[in-house]
């Protein structure tokens, strides 16, 4: 990232937690007691030889049952409220077990006044005791229905077997910042870290009638589409709706092992008419993907080369590489380089361990020095069931040498994504410092205004951020869709749903600069107009008396300071 997004992502960080910590004894430094961290269905005792923070942890043992764990209760209508939403850490350590996965939940939990009780998930994971220390993450929104029918909320950590002793530290419980209030900091942000100042010098002997046109042609950051290769190809709908909405591409399917390599040793190039497409109009395209970690999605003729000839797989990884990475070699602006490895490991259990899959950035580097390589995974920014350890995987990939260059956040929400939770988990993952993309936003609602919103909330929370530089949405059209509730336009006449018309609105209206400028500022050597500006390309027209007599183009970058762009006009004789 430009020094000056890095600025401000330090600036804007912490920007959405709004209250001091939540829990008391948060660190476990003081006496355990019920006024803080008790042990429901245990014994709870502070350890002063393994801790991560300060000088002591909670140990958990003697358990009854794999509900048994540290708890505390928290004050409702003052810690918690309804309709919140809180982000809740803690670093977790199994004793037990050697490397055998265990479950390990936190859990905000409400007994009703009829006796009845809600469990709302923060987190769930599994983890071995050889793991050792493990910070979590979740997050939630209490419902703005519960009211006065609370009579007691609680935290809870537990879930691994009754016999499992574990230790805690580091817990930490923040309210994260009201809905109503999020659009308003939001907008700060996005003036902030997506703008720049412009300074136009037009410098003439005649300053008096000048006037100016601004016209923002292109974006800095990235806003595109997943495409099917076989409608851009065929269908001018298709192809003139792309085109005119979105600047950035991946091909959706075309590219993947299973559909290049039906047989082993045949490549099929079906998808590079399209990709020849896309670059005669300039549009930069992700790869999508070299891997994949699911074994649905691997070619099944792998699974039966593998079992006739042993570790063939590392081989045959490595010509796939060289097949689709060397092929396409300068023409790729981003691969995605094992898909979704947080939720399967199909390369990792047959090549015998973890390394192949640095070995699969380091091969594809080799291949193409210049493409951006990336992780990419789902249920990250959509829920927070998978931010943490993605967080942990992104490190864990680093500290092995492999050349990460990105993290690509998958968005396909099955509810209405709430912004407030989307850029807590993006604070989480922008700690590692690398840039993130939101590679496969969709959101699945028949109800085209809801859809809409949905879409916005989550667009406005990725340009917000300062750590994310693009967004692309997994498809556009309900006749070639996953998801055809989620597309943007319908039927054979591609014709504009309320979220295709929002699409329109925040990308090339909202999020763009164009002025007419009159107002200008008189100086010796002409006249200066001042504006502040989306970054990107822009062409400016320089009018005298309505007539046009210079234009100019140039591109406005995420820097610090002004931009100050000169124009000459020649003497009027």
């Amino acid at each position: 990232m430009p020094s000056a997004t890095l600025s401000a992502s330090l600036l804007w960080l912490t920007a959405c937690v709004v209250s001091a910590e939540i829990f008391r004894n948060a660190g476990f430094e003081s006496p355990l007691g019920p006024e803080n961290w008790s042990c429901s269905g245990c014994t709870g005792l502070r350890d002063g030889d393994d801790k991560v923070e300060g000088d002591y942890s909670m140990l958990v043992s003697e358990r009854v049952a794999d509900w048994a764990g540290p708890s505390q209760v928290l004050e409702w209508g003052s810690a918690v409220k309804d309709g919140r939403s809180y982000a809740f850490r803690i670093f977790v350590k199994l004793l037990d077990g050697g490397t055998t996965p265990y479950q390990v939940k936190a859990t905000m939990n409400m007994k009703m006044k009829d006796g009845s009780e809600v469990h709302l998930m923060m987190f769930s994971t599994n983890m071995t005791a050889q793991d050792g220390w493990r910070r979590m993450y979740g997050d939630i929104t209490v419902p703005d229905t519960y009211g006065g029918s609370v009579s007691r909320v609680w935290m809870h950590v537990a879930g691994a077997p009754a016999a499992v002793r574990f230790l805690v530290d580091g817990a930490s419980l923040e309210e994260l910042s009201r809905r109503e209030s999020w659009r308003a900091e939001a907008d700060a942000r996005i003036e902030h870290i997506r703008k720049r100042d412009v300074i136009l010098r037009v410098n003439t002997d005649s300053p008096e009638s000048i006037e100016v046109e601004v016209a923002q042609t292109k974006s800095h950051f990235a806003f595109g589409s997943a495409v099917n290769a076989t409608a851009l190809e065929t269908s001018g709908h298709y192809r003139d709706f792309f085109f005119n909405n979105f600047e950035w591409a991946v091909i959706e399917n075309g590219l993947k092992w299973q559909q290049t390599d039906p047989y082993p040793f045949v490549f099929h190039s079906w998808p590079d008419t399209a990709i020849k497409m896309l670059e005669s109009q300039g549009v930069p395209i992700r790869g999508h993907c070299i891997f994949w970690a699911k074994p649905e999605h691997v070619p099944k003729w792998l699974g039966w080369v593998d079992w006739i000839w042993d570790g063939v797989v590392t081989h045959m990884c490595r010509q796939r590489v060289d097949d689709v990475v060397g092929r396409y070699a300068g023409r790729l602006a981003h691969w995605d380089v094992n898909n979704e490895m947080l939720h399967a490991s199909y390369f990792m259990d047959r090549a015998g361990g973890p390394q192949i899959r640095y070995d699969m950035f380091r091969w594809a580097r080799e291949k193409d020095p210049n493409v951006k390589l990336f992780l990419n995974d789902y249920n990250v920014i959509s829920s927070s069931q998978a931010t943490q350890a993605y967080a942990d995987q992104i490190s864990e990939f680093l500290g092995n040498g492999a050349p990460v260059g990105g993290v690509g956040v998958q968005g396909h929400f099955k509810s209405l994504p709430d912004p407030v939770l989307i850029k807590s988990r993006l604070d989480l993952l922008a700690s590692s410092g690398l840039p993130i993309w939101v590679t496969e936003l969709d959101f699945s609602e028949p109800d085209e205004f809801e859809k809409a919103d949905g879409y916005e909330d989550a667009m406005r929370a990725a340009f917000s951020h300062p750590a994310v530089e693009g967004l692309l949405i997994w498809g556009f059209w309900n006749q070639a869709h996953w998801r055809p509730d989620a597309a943007l336009v319908n039927g054979d006449n591609f014709q504009l749903n309320e979220a295709g018309r929002r699409w329109q609105r925040l990308v090339f209206h909202d999020w763009r600069t164009n002025l007419s400028l009159t107002d200008g500022i008189v100086t010796p050597e002409g006249k200066e107009f001042i504006f502040r500006g989306f970054h990107g390309n822009y062409e400016v027209k320089v009018k005298n008396h309505g007539q046009v007599v210079a234009t100019k183009t140039f591109y406005l970058r995420p820097e610090e300071g002004s931009l100050v762009i000169d124009i000459d006009i020649a003497k009027e004789s």
